[in-house]
């Protein structure tokens, strides 16, 4: 049985990730009138043949389904410029395959990257930041001025921690994790800094653990800081934030009229395109 022959289910044993984007995509974005009532008339009608292939279980250690989502957007992104060469070239609807696999590797790409991995190069990457500064800062020089990431501590003010009442919340340090930490009563600074992680993490546990979340939240907001208690999918759409929101689907389109820019074609060069003018046509 090939991944996108396997039954959507709940459990490990049937879940394939393919599949679930092809439902995203098919039900989440094309079928989703907040969406499909801006789609051109070609994509609705699904005139691109879109085929999601990959492996059945993630491939990428995320605890979000980031590949069936990211995967569901490459195959709009391809069905919309699908359309564009139909109508400006009238060329015939394309099969386009989305490897789920692959689609996951363009997200992570900003986590994934190395500067000079050759041998006997300085191989610097994100995974050891800190510790690759001296060579990092060499080539772009560091414009963390309020040192979010000077330590694990002020990394940790961004986290999701239990309150005491039970309620999780998402904090923030965003580029200045001061106010975040000073908040919940840590230090700004650790007495001593560590990189393990259950260790540096346990006194915002702590911290958190002390303070109920709807103190937290008034607090966060009259220190004008980012940080939200997490909330339902039912509690967020009866939220203010949700219900400004509840008519919006992927974006919205609001036509600026402009005489000087009116919708048109390019016009044809008269060289086409060819290996040494990639960019004609």
């Amino acid at each position: 049985m090939t991944a996108t022959e396997t039954i959507l289910g709940d459990d490990a044993n049937t879940y394939s990730v393919p599949v679930a984007a092809n439902q995203v995509y098919e039900k989440g974005i094309i079928s989703n009138p907040l969406i499909a009532k801006d789609l051109p008339a070609e994509v609705l009608k699904k005139s691109t043949n879109i085929v999601f292939t990959g492996s059945d279980s993630p491939s990428l250690p995320v605890n979000w389904r980031l590949a069936e989502a990211v995967s569901s957007l490459k195959a709009l992104e391809a069905a919309l410029v699908d359309v564009i060469l139909q109508r400006r070239y009238g060329l015939e609807p394309h099969r386009v395959t989305i490897n789920t696999d692959h689609a996951s590797l363009f997200i992570f790409s900003t986590l994934l990257w190395t500067i000079d991995p050759s041998e006997g190069g300085e191989n610097i990457s994100p995974n050891s930041l800190r510790q690759a500064n001296a060579n990092l800062f060499k080539y772009f020089p560091s414009c963390d001025k309020h040192r979010m990431n000077a330590s694990t501590h002020r990394n940790l003010a961004t986290n999701i921690y239990k309150c005491a009442d039970g309620r999780f919340f998402q904090a923030h340090g965003s580029l200045d994790p001061t106010p975040t930490l000073l908040n919940v009563g840590l230090k700004a600074e650790a007495d001593e800094d560590t990189t393990v992680y259950e260790d540096a993490v346990k006194p915002f546990n702590e911290a958190f653990g002390k303070i109920d979340s709807q103190t937290l939240q008034q607090i966060t907001d009259e220190t004008r800081q980012a940080g939200t208690i997490c909330h339902t999918v039912d509690e967020f759409l009866n939220s203010k934030h949700g219900k400004a929101n509840a008519h919006v689907g992927l974006w919205e389109i609001r036509e600026t009229a402009n005489k000087l820019q009116e919708p048109r074609w390019w016009e044809t060069p008269e060289s086409q395109s060819g290996v040494s003018r990639p960019l004609a046509g």
